[in-house]
């Protein structure tokens, strides 16, 4: 079976090696074969599903992709012209960079390609959709609000940022949007990115962030969608040095989301602070809206409460903080890991029931509530095999199980 021969989709090929930057001389080297064997491949389609399985394991992706009847709709182009948010154009995405990407788009392909092969399995379409051209940036925002029941008396029973950042999330996913969680990727690097389709876009925002942090990257990338921004965007660090203008709208739209104009000048009321403003009455505000300081001090700029002088030196305080602790939090989690995986080797056995259960929460937090659900439909329709199963989850079907508890047990809905 496995030196059988079965028309694959070329262009399936192709589009996948360039995703993954391989070059034809490249991953000829480590498949064993000559550059003219993969171009003939791509060209003909001619291929052993042995070789179908391991060029698959390279370029990230799932076999039966390369068996899609359907040809690919995104370019190669769209995944390097990206901005960063700071506005600047880089050439080069970094290896985990492009991962992620990969990992976000071959999640939805897999999904797509599910509904184009049974009429039984549908996908929600996004429901998203406000003219920002001629709307202001409080009535784009409340429509949003409006739009995931958003309330201020929601935002207080919510208690905590973490479970105000789940909360939104799940809220987000209703819309038909597909939110990931990624660990690997520093957010000096990356903080978030979006990734506009008509049908099951994508927002990954980086856990390695405070959820304050995730919770404005979240928003940020969010409003990308609305705008059917269709170039990937991709947020990093520098968030407050913007001269694009489609990026200071999305960041303008998520601050106004989070902290709205009216309910900011009924707080500000209490504070008789004569225009001096502390970090302590800056934190104090940043837990009222449960955001973080850099939203604050941005929405005290827009209402022209603090110098344009002071946030630029505030923010270039915050950085240099940010970027020392996130490079000693990086060195922390080097050591965390070798030290887990020591202890991992020693109670495994012991421990599996606890381990099943927190992979079980990190794979819901990295492949999003609707793409689990939407997976977990498909197998119990007999859409997917067990072999399926696991491969779209990234995980055994031990795990599986767990996720279904953990589900089950917070009613988690969409």
């Amino acid at each position: 079976m496995s030196s059988s021969r079965i028309k694959a989709n070329g262009n399936w090929l192709t589009w996948a090696r360039k995703m993954s930057q391989f070059k034809t001389s490249d991953i000829a080297k480590k498949m064993g074969v000559h550059s003219e064997d993969i171009l003939n491949w791509e060209k003909t389609g001619e291929i052993r599903t042995s070789e179908v399985k391991k060029l698959a394991k390279y370029y990230h992706r799932p076999p039966m992709l390369f068996y899609n009847e359907n040809n690919p709709v995104n370019d190669y182009e769209n995944i390097t012209d990206f901005r960063t948010i700071n506005s600047l154009e880089k050439t080069e995405l970094s290896p985990l960079i492009i991962k992620e990407l990969q990992n976000a788009k071959n999640k939805r392909e897999n999904l797509i390609i599910l509904e184009d092969e049974s009429e039984d399995f549908i996908i929600p379409e996004f429901k998203l959709s406000i003219d920002t051209k001629n709307n202001s940036i409080e009535t784009i925002a409340q429509y949003i609000r409006e739009r995931i029941g958003m309330t201020n008396a929601e935002i207080y029973n919510l208690k905590n940022s973490e479970n105000a950042l789940n909360h939104w999330i799940h809220k987000i996913e209703e819309l038909g949007v597909l939110v990931f969680q990624f660990y690997d990727i520093d957010p000096v690097d990356m903080r978030g990115y979006a990734i506009y389709n008509k049908k099951l876009p994508i927002i990954g925002i980086n856990k390695k962030e405070f959820p304050n942090g995730e919770k404005f990257t979240l928003f940020h990338e969010l409003v990308h969608l609305i705008l059917n921004d269709e170039k990937i965007s991709i947020s990093n660090i520098n968030k407050f040095k913007i001269t694009n203008e489609k990026e200071l709208i999305c960041n303008k739209i998520a601050a106004e989301i989070l902290v709205p104009t009216k309910s900011l000048e009924i707080k500000l009321e209490d504070y008789n602070n004569n225009g001096i403003w502390k970090d302590h009455h800056i934190t104090a505000l940043s837990k009222s809206f449960q955001v973080s300081n850099e939203v604050i001090l941005r929405r005290l700029l827009s209402l022209k409460k603090i110098s344009k002088e002071f946030y630029y030196s505030k923010k270039e305080e915050w950085e240099k903080k940010y970027f020392a602790s996130s490079a000693n939090n990086l060195e922390k989690d080097k050591s965390k890991t070798k030290k887990k995986r020591k202890e991992k080797d020693k109670k495994i056995d012991k421990t599996e029931n606890t381990y099943n259960s927190k992979k079980a929460t990190e794979l819901l937090r990295k492949n999003g509530l609707l793409y689990t659900k939407l997976v977990l439909d498909a197998y119990d329709s007999r859409l997917i095999t067990n072999n399926t199963l696991t491969d779209y989850l990234g995980t055994k079907l031990q795990v599986v199980n767990d996720i279904r508890k953990k589900i089950a047990k917070e009613n988690l809905e969409l």
